[in-house]
């Protein structure tokens, strides 16, 4: 069962309902190795020598607050009903019997982290490092929420129809801005397409985009690529393009 300060932040923010109410609260007489454990409502909500919790329902709360001694020693600080109103942190201190809540900040819940494609740009024909021709696919993302966090981007392919080929991933970055947009780019080589080409050509390429724990956006690109170039002879292309040619010169007017 999720905490009820966790059901609150993912509830209120869908009802549009008053905003909700957070708490960061330190252990006024913990050394190094001792740690205050909060309780909020019966939930196990999280144990450190500082802990901040958000998210909570505007309104009153039990609050369980435990002293850990020693990893085989627990006293019980406080336990109590905190009133907790909207839009406001309590920031407080906990001692032996006494809960001190020494002042009140404006609290706002963070955006939460979210990725956003532009519509693909698909260019035929380009490059490989090695000489190789190459179908590129590219969008740009604009990512959210996420200033100092961390994400990569991976993709795979299959043929319309097929299955999907296993993931390719990126390296990680970390985002420098909040919001962030880059332009994410994968170039797809035709021989590799050649390989699995069972639909005359036309493929359906993936791109996502993760943090360390969640896919936070996904795309799927629709790509029909020239006969052309999928076949291994390169003379072959030469004669495509001069076989494109020949029609157009047929309607050519003559004056």
């Amino acid at each position: 069962m999720l905490p009820n300060a966790l059901l609150s932040l993912l509830i209120l923010p869908a009802l549009g309902a008053v905003p909700s109410s957070a708490l960061r609260i330190n252990c006024g007489d913990c050394n190094a190795f001792q740690a205050i454990q909060v309780i909020l409502d019966g939930e196990d909500i999280k144990t450190d020598a500082s802990v901040q919790v958000v998210g909570i329902a505007p309104g009153r709360h039990d609050l369980k607050l435990v002293k850990w001694v020693n990893p085989f020693k627990t006293e019980t600080y406080y336990e109590g009903v905190v009133d907790f109103p909207a839009g406001t942190e309590l920031r407080a201190k906990v001692t032996k019997g006494k809960l001190d809540i020494y002042g009140r900040g404006q609290y706002a819940p963070p955006t939460p982290p979210r990725a956003d494609f532009a519509p693909p740009r698909i260019v035929q024909g380009v490059r490989m490092a090695d000489g190789s021709p190459a179908v590129r696919v590219s969008r740009r993302v604009t990512l959210t929420g996420m200033k100092g966090a961390v994400f990569h981007h991976g993709c795979r392919l299959r043929a319309r129809g097929g299955e999907w080929g296993a993931w390719t991933s990126s390296q990680e970055f970390t985002v420098p801005s909040d919001p962030f947009t880059t332009e994410l780019s994968w170039d797809h080589p035709y021989s590799s397409l050649d390989e699995i080409n069972s639909s005359r050509g036309r493929f359906v390429i993936d791109m996502s985009v993760f943090d360390r724990a969640n896919t936070l956006a996904t795309s799927e690109t629709a790509v029909e690529v020239p006969r052309r170039y999928l076949q291994p002879d390169e003379g072959d292309d030469d004669d495509d393009e001069e076989e494109q040619d020949r029609p157009r010169h047929r309607h050519h007017r003559r004056h």
